[in-house]
C-alpha cells in the first residue's frame, strides 16, 4: 500500500482552494494528481476495480471517476475539505461513495439493456473478462440489494446526528461510511480516516470502539 504524505496533500488541496487564479489552480492540481498517482492507482485495483469490472466497467473509467472526485473535493465541489476535520484523502473516501454506486448503478442499467435487446446469457462481457451475462446475473440482485440498503434515509440520518454529537464525529462518521462498502473499502482506508497510517492493532481498537459507541447511540435513539 503506497504511503500518503498527508501534509504536502492537505497543503496542495488549500492552495487550490484558497486561489482564483485558473492558471495557480492549475499547477497545484497537476502538483496534487502527480502526488496522489500511486494512491489513486492502488485504490482503483485494490477496491473498486474488482467489485466493478464484474458490472461490465474498465479500469479506465473507474480511474477517470476517482481523478474527477479529487478533483471536485479539492476545489471544495460538494464536499469541501478543512485540515481541522481530517486529512484530504479521507475527504475523497467519502465523496466517492455516490460517483462509485452511481457508477454500478450506470453498468447495471447497460446489462439490463442487454437482456432487453434479446442477448445470450452465454454472451461473453468483453475481451478482457470471462465474465458473460448469465454470470453478471447473480451479481446483479446483491449489488442492487447493498446500494439500496446502504442509501436508506434512516440510517444516513443516523450517521449524520451522529457525527454532531460525538466527539470528533466527522472522523468516525467517515470510518463508519466506508465500513457499509466491504466491497470497495478495505481495513486500511478505514483506519486512514480515524488517522491512523495502517490497520495496526492500535487502529483495530479504535474502529472496535468506534463501531460499539455508534451502536451504543442508535440503541438510545430508537
Amino acid at each position: 500500500m503506497p504511503k500518503v504524505n498527508h501534509e504536502v496533500v492537505n497543503t496542495l488541496a488549500m492552495e487550490i482552494q484558497n486561489t482564483n487564479d485558473v492558471e495557480v489552480r492549475e499547477m497545484y492540481g497537476n502538483m496534487l494528481m502527480e502526488e496522489l498517482n500511486d494512491w489513486i492507482e492502488y485504490r482503483v485495483k485494490s477496491n473498486y476495480f474488482n467489485k466493478i469490472k464484474g458490472v461490465g466497467g474498465n479500469i479506465e473509467q473507474v480511474t477517470s471517476l476517482v481523478q474527477e472526485t479529487v478533483w471536485k473535493v479539492a476545489i471544495g465541489k460538494g464536499s469541501k475539505f478543512s485540515p481541522e476535520k481530517g486529512n484530504f484523502v479521507g475527504f475523497v473516501y467519502k465523496a466517492l461513495q455516490n460517483p462509485i454506486n452511481g457508477y454500478v448503478e450506470y453498468q447495471l442499467a447497460q446489462t439490463r439493456d442487454h437482456f432487453t435487446e434479446g442477448q445470450s446469457l452465454d454472451t461473453q462481457v468483453n475481451d478482457d473478462a470471462d465474465n458473460t451475462l448469465g454470470d453478471m446475473v447473480s451479481d446483479v440482485s446483491v449489488l442492487s440489494i447493498e446500494v439500496k440498503v446502504s442509501s436508506e434515509m434512516h440510517v444516513s440520518n443516523l450517521l449524520d446526528d451522529f457525527e454532531v454529537q460525538a466527539k470528533d464525529g466527522v472522523r468516525k462518521v467517515q470510518a463508519l461510511r466506508l465500513m457499509m462498502y466491504p466491497e470497495m473499502y478495505g481495513n486500511d482506508e478505514v483506519a486512514e480516516a480515524l488517522g491512523y497510517e495502517q490497520y495496526s492493532a492500535s487502529a483495530r481498537k479504535k474502529v472496535q470502539r468506534v463501531k460499539e459507541e455508534f451502536q451504543k447511540f442508535m440503541s438510545h435513539m430508537a
